[in-house]
């Protein structure tokens, strides 16, 4: 709650009082933070208490805590503990938290820690350091999607939150942390009469990665091309529920789709409108126009598509027409997998392929055009 210069966190513990008799004590609230490379991980010393009295009745009781944090990079730990006579701890349960946020304002701004934020995604995977080197290097920000890594928490099994945690120990954040539908054909899974099998697909979805600091936004669907509106309303209203940090929720589609189904400059069901292969100016104009009052961001476009950064210019295009950002898949192939090098090689055209100057001066130029801007990398 209370998005700004503080984020507002509230915690409800349940405690149960079996003496038989009404309890009178302390509840005491200590939060730490962790100092481990990854997060969650490392000693976690305490940097702040507060004490609450406590008095509760025989039987189950509902105490709510309520902490403001200013919104920084760190994962944090609260312990709440039930104080006795003499202040002896009795009791004591913990539940970690990070503090990241991320909004939307003035309509069309992504703000991440109270900064403006732009989007500069790649849809490769990224799970070797090589890879995020290369997009650090470049000036990516992001990825798109995710998929399992080896769990340092249990091993010999497999976790998503793994892979997202070793981009975000690298400076790059994960956006949509994959879409929860994603198909080109009718949404099958949608039943008007009873939506309780979203809200499980979403719990499940906001069990593995909520606690994930680097998750940026979710993805809800992906080209699901003829599902019902009130299917995204569905989708979109479970996230918003189940999700405790509150990010926002794109999903994707060609921009002429989402201008069909616009009304009142909004498109039902989305925080986020995610065009594909936004690549031409009338495009633009016609996403820009029919959608006023949310967040636009250009999706699946390959990193070395000419129009990007030849005489069009794209990219610039998008900004001057408030976009959030971008999306630069890899369906082509290569652009992390090489060399890294300190200053990018010149461009060549027998190398296509090859993340030359003019795809390193794409994603800082992207930076240097968007204003104030709040960039993890740097």
């Amino acid at each position: 709650e209370k998005p700004g210069d503080k984020r507002r966190f509230k915690f409800h513990l349940t405690v149960a009082n079996e003496s038989g008799r009404a309890f009178k004590g302390t509840l005491r609230a200590a939060y730490g933070r962790y100092e481990g490379e990854f997060p969650y991980s490392g000693p976690c010393p305490t940097y702040a208490t507060s004490d609450q009295p406590l008095s509760l009745a025989p039987g189950d009781s509902t105490v709510e805590v309520i902490r403001e944090e200013t919104p920084r990079f760190d994962t944090c730990r609260a312990t709440f503990l039930v104080l006795g006579r003499g202040d002896k701890p009795l009791d004591a349960v913990e539940q970690d938290f990070h503090t990241v946020t991320v909004e939307i304002r003035d309509r069309r701004d992504f703000y991440l820690n109270n900064e403006r934020f732009l989007v500069k995604g790649q849809g490769s995977w990224g799970e070797d350091a090589a890879t995020r080197l290369q997009l650090r290097a470049k000036g990516g920000n992001c990825f798109r999607g995710h998929r399992t890594a080896p769990s340092r928490r249990v091993p010999g099994l497999l976790s998503e939150a793994a892979n997202i945690d070793d981009r975000y120990k690298d400076g790059l954040l994960t956006s949509a942390g994959s879409a929860l539908l994603a198909s080109c054909e009718k949404c099958t899974f949608w039943d008007p009469k009873d939506t309780s099998n979203i809200t499980k697909a979403v719990r499940g979805h906001i069990r593995r990665l909520a606690q994930c600091p680097g998750v940026l936004q979710w993805e809800a669907t992906n080209e699901l091309f003829g599902d019902p509106d009130e299917a995204r309303v569905a989708i979109l209203d479970a996230f918003h529920k189940l999700d405790p940090y509150h990010r926002p929720v794109i999903a994707t589609k060609s921009s002429g789709e989402w201008e069909a189904v616009a009304r009142d400059g909004r498109v039902d069901g989305v925080d986020v409108v995610g065009c594909q292969y936004l690549l031409s100016h009338e495009a633009v104009d016609s996403i820009v126009a029919a959608v006023t009052e949310q967040p636009i961001m250009s999706t699946e476009v390959n990193w070395n598509d000419g129009t990007l950064y030849n005489e069009r210019k794209m990219y610039q295009a998008w900004l001057e027409k408030g976009l959030c950002g971008s999306l630069l898949f890899d369906y082509s192939g290569n652009g992390l997998t090489q060399p890294v090098t300190s200053a990018p090689p010149e461009d060549n055209p027998r190398d296509w392929w090859l993340a030359g100057e003019s795809v390193r001066a794409l994603y800082q130029d992207i930076a240097a055009l968007g204003g104030v801007v709040a960039d993890l990398v740097a």
